[in-house]
């Protein structure tokens, strides 16, 4: 969602397409700000989240202590 925050892009990046594509090869996808500032951590996660439910995606993962696991 950096681009999105930083003016660079108008949508989500990736978009739709290439985001199902990645969802039916199983391929993991990061949800991720790239922040270059503290208030754009988490800047159109709500609607980066729905793109990527919307896509395919079925599972969140997220990395804790060296490990991914799946958030239930």
């Amino acid at each position: 969602t950096g681009g999105l925050s930083r003016g660079a892009t108008t949508e989500i990046y990736p978009n739709n397409l290439m985001l199902r594509k990645c969802a039916e090869m199983g391929i993991p996808m990061v949800l991720s700000a790239d922040a270059h500032n503290p208030k754009h951590l988490d800047y159109y996660y709500d609607e980066a989240l729905r793109e990527m439910t919307a896509a395919g995606c079925r599972n969140i993962q997220y990395l804790s202590k060296g490990q991914w696991r799946v958030l239930d």
